[in-house]
């Protein structure tokens, strides 16, 4: 009996040191973790690595970081340079998807720059654009490439310095393997082309345009038509929108074929750097080959057509502040209204001679013809009146105040030519009218 009662004793104290000796393991052993990253992209000069796993001790929410340890020191990351699990199981599995991607950088050539979306989906909202020659950190890649138009490429999976996340169709990305150096790599990719720039991130305008804005004399239904060349690097498209032509020339690469001209593959279209503010446009059309040059317009079109619409409404003015009724004995009584509206009564002996016998007597006034040079004579502008039958033929005169007066001469049709009168003809009828209120 005494010896089974040593015995118990015996079990009773092993019993006690082994669960004292659990619990004092367990104190030792408990990492006291709240979980762990895997760094995604090191910034700050820490002395770990991108892509490896680090234990979280702490959580700052509101400071927006976590506190790491390495090598028994204690280090606050940024959240949104970590990817955070409170499994390390998990964060083990994300961290050998990241692998492959931890010394990977982007960056792209483009002029314009590059955009990063919400989802790998060409329609999807853009959150950023990457500028020419700025590197972005890889997270991740697509398993197999896919086509968006003419183009072949993975998606990325990115993130800016700023912390953003997105996805970037990488057909005009350009991988770089290593950080060490980044910079210095992405300037020797680098290639410096002012011409392509130049050509790329610019909107152009014909060279007729261009003359006719440096000349003052404006047609406002040319400008209307806003007539240019817009290169839309994003979409691989340069636009060209002219009087025989409205289409968007898709390329799959522009190549240099010299050192001023580039072909843009896959959309029959070249062209050549003339100056620096000159371009020489060559492409097929209908079977045609046609060649056009564009310009840079300093001007603001806006201001332009602004400019030219006051013009004409001072002439307008300049008759209606005189009483805007102008008669004649022989050719009848004009009334002009604010509206650039016109009514002609009594002018029976011109119908025929130079109004269009199918004409009513009403119709619009406008100030869109300009004096050439080679005209002579003193005059205060020119006038068009369009009556409102569409088979009527407009009437131009170019006229001079006088006194409470105004001289018309009769110009015909075939002496103006893109908006310019030419010339008066040689014996050009002459008409007075008087000013009533």
């Amino acid at each position: 009996m005494r010896l089974f009662v040593m015995i118990i004793r015996c079990i009773r104290r092993f019993f006690f040191c082994f669960i004292i000796g659990i619990a004092v393991i367990g104190l030792f052993s408990c990492d006291n973790y709240r979980g762990y990253g895997v760094l995604l992209l090191n910034n700050e000069a820490f002395p770990f690595t991108t892509g490896e796993l680090l234990p979280v001790t702490d959580i700052y929410r509101v400071d927006n970081y976590y506190e790491v340890t390495y090598n028994g020191e204690l280090y606050q990351v940024p959240m949104w340079q970590m990817e955070y699990s409170q499994n390390k199981d998990e964060a083990i599995k994300f961290q050998d998807v990241y692998k492959p991607f931890a010394e990977m950088y982007v960056f792209t050539k483009k002029y314009d720059g590059l955009p990063i979306r919400e989802k790998p989906d060409s329609m999807a909202s853009m959150i950023y654009r990457i500028r020419p020659g700025q590197t972005v950190k890889v997270l991740g890649r697509s398993k197999d490439q896919v086509q968006i138009g003419a183009l072949t490429g993975y998606w990325y999976w990115l993130i800016t310095d700023e912390g953003l996340r997105g996805y970037s169709f990488g057909y005009h990305l350009e991988v770089i393997e290593g950080a060490e150096n980044l910079s210095a790599t992405v300037s020797g990719l680098l290639e410096e082309d002012s011409l392509m720039e130049k050509l790329m991130t610019n909107t152009w305008r014909p060279v007729e345009m261009a003359r006719m804005i440096e000349s003052g004399r404006i047609d406002l239904s040319t400008l209307e038509k806003n007539y240019l060349l817009t290169p839309k690097s994003d979409q691989n498209i340069v636009s060209i929108v002219n009087e025989d032509i409205d289409k968007d020339f898709s390329y799959t690469e522009i190549k240099k074929t010299s050192a001023d001209t580039y072909s843009f593959e896959g959309a029959d279209l070249r062209i050549q750097v003339l100056m620096d503010d000159k371009i020489r446009v060559s492409y097929y059309f209908e079977d045609l080959y046609v060649t056009r040059e564009f310009v840079l317009v300093a001007s603001d079109i806006g201001d332009v057509v602004r400019g030219e619409q006051d013009r004409r409404h001072n002439l307008l003015l300049a008759f209606i502040n005189k009483g805007g009724v102008l008669s004649s004995g022989s050719y009848g009584t004009i009334t002009l209204s604010s509206d650039y509206r016109f009514n002609w009564a009594s002018f029976g002996s011109l119908k025929g001679l130079i109004i269009p016998s199918q004409a009513s007597g009403s119709g619009s006034v406008n100030f869109s013809s300009f004096i050439g040079r080679g005209v002579s004579g003193n005059f205060d502008g020119a006038i068009t009146f369009v009556f409102d039958e569409a088979a009527a033929q407009p009437v131009t005169f170019v006229y001079n105040f006088q006194g409470r007066g105004v001289r018309f001469m009769h110009v015909p049709v075939e002496n103006i030519k893109d908006s310019e009168i030419r010339q008066l003809g040689p014996s050009p009828l002459v008409m007075i009218f008087n000013f009533s209120q």
